[in-house]
């Protein structure tokens, strides 16, 4: 819920107006609202449990911050364009596979918590690459396409 209050604000700081901003700040959710479904039918987990899971990785992984940078990405050609979508398509995808993983590596968890423990344990390395890296992109110039495929291919090495 935060990301949501954080995001409208963001929205009407910007000057949308608040019930415009409120709609689009639901998009995102909603349109997670639909993987989340997906992997909890595929995986016989309920919905809050997956819910859980995929927020919490998007948080752990700083998902949001990658998806504002890749939004960010100047598209002054056609193909610029396609490989930002590109981009976008991954790393939603991304977020799919990584709360599937999750949930296979401890699909009789208790709860969301430990599930994500038990992954974070088996991908120790992996995950402390990962978070150099965000830092190292944090801190330097401004992101490009190289850099954030470089990024997400860091990502995928989680799944």
């Amino acid at each position: 819920m935060n990301a949501l209050n954080e995001r409208r604000a963001e929205l009407e700081a910007a000057g949308v107006p608040a019930g415009t901003a409120e709609q689009v700040a639901k998009l995102d959710p909603s349109y997670a609202a639909l993987d989340i479904v997906d992997i909890a039918t595929d995986s016989e987990q309920g919905v809050d449990r997956v819910a859980e899971i995929y927020f919490a990785l998007v948080g752990k992984l700083e998902m949001r911050w990658f998806g504002d940078q890749i939004n960010a990405l100047s598209t002054n050609t056609h193909w610029q364009g396609l490989a930002r979508n590109a981009l976008r398509d991954d790393l939603a995808r991304q977020t799919r596979l990584l709360t599937a993983s999750v949930i296979r590596l401890s699909p009789d968890g208790i709860d969301a918590t430990e599930m994500l423990a038990a992954w974070e344990a088996s991908n120790h390395a992996p995950l402390s690459r990962l978070r150099e890296m965000v830092a190292d992109l944090k801190t330097g110039p401004a992101l490009d396409l190289a850099m954030l495929s470089v990024a997400m291919r860091e990502l995928r090495s989680l799944t």
